[in-house]
């Protein structure tokens, strides 16, 4: 969960303290099932945190949702389809997929990003404008891939005159950006994952790498489409990014912490 739905769902929270104070109290009963009203705060919640507008029908439509739900979810275990193999590995894939976000947002909840956390960002990030090559800022796409080969091959089809987002969209890991064609936002060469920075700032306005680039997260391939000279923008134009740029950097320090300690064996 972002920063920016974990900020939508606090602020949510108050509109829905509306709804009655018992969270237990029964909101439905289906077949006898009782659909609690803990059940459907956190179903309003999540289409809240999804940009969905509080209103009566939207709080109709999420019961409404619920009831239909549990009444095919009922249907399913009468005709013991929560025995088959697969039904049962895509309810423990569900459950490990909860589990895991459920311990990402308990310990970023720990240690929330403040507004001073996002000053100290800013000034820090302010700072490294006033070294030579911070005071150009790069417009690029990108695509990042699992292995070597696989970059190597999505190079040799941008060499040969594929569109880039075309490839970025069919090819990219990074699913998110790869949707806007592996476009990037304007940023300085150390706000880059290294080695990037160092390689965008030898490319060429048009040019591609001549080689796809390795980080801690995968191959990159990138393409440089355009500089200019960097203007700091104010501490209250900045500050979400800052958050997010410092909830992004907590989310990667828990994993890396989580990982240190977890054996894998198998590979």
């Amino acid at each position: 969960m972002t920063m920016m739905a974990l900020n939508v769902q606090a602020n949510e929270d108050n509109k829905i303290k509306k709804s009655p104070d018992n969270a237990n109290a029964p909101v439905i009963t289906v077949n006898k099932a009782t659909l609690s009203q803990a059940t459907y705060v956190d179903a309003l919640r999540a289409q809240l945190a999804s940009g969905a507008k509080d209103s009566q029908q939207l709080r109709q439509l999420v019961l409404d949702d619920l009831i239909l739900t549990e009444a095919l979810a009922q249907e399913s275990v009468k005709n013991k389809l929560n025995t088959e193999a697969e039904v049962k590995r895509a309810i423990e894939n569900a459950q490990r997929k909860i589990l895991a976000e459920a311990y990402m947002i308990s310990q970023l909840r720990k240690t929330p990003v403040t507004d001073a956390d996002a000053r100290a960002e800013y000034d820090r990030q302010i700072g490294l404008t006033k070294e030579g090559r911070n005071s150009v800022e790069y417009k690029t796409s990108q695509i990042v891939v699992k292995d070597e080969a696989t970059a190597k091959t999505v190079l040799d089809r941008l060499k040969a005159g594929e569109d880039f987002a075309k490839v970025a969209k069919e090819s990219s890991l990074d699913k998110e950006v790869s949707q806007h064609g592996g476009v990037l936002p304007w940023s300085l060469p150390d706000q880059f994952i290294q080695p990037l920075g160092d390689v965008v700032v030898n490319l060429s306005k048009g040019q591609l790498v001549n080689a796809p680039v390795q980080s801690a997260i995968g191959w990159h391939i990138v393409k440089l489409d355009d500089t200019q000279a960097f203007k700091a923008p104010s501490f209250e134009e900045s500050k979400e990014r800052m958050k997010q740029t410092l909830l992004e950097r907590r989310k990667q320090e828990i994993i890396q912490n989580v990982m240190k300690k977890t054996e894998v064996k198998g590979q």
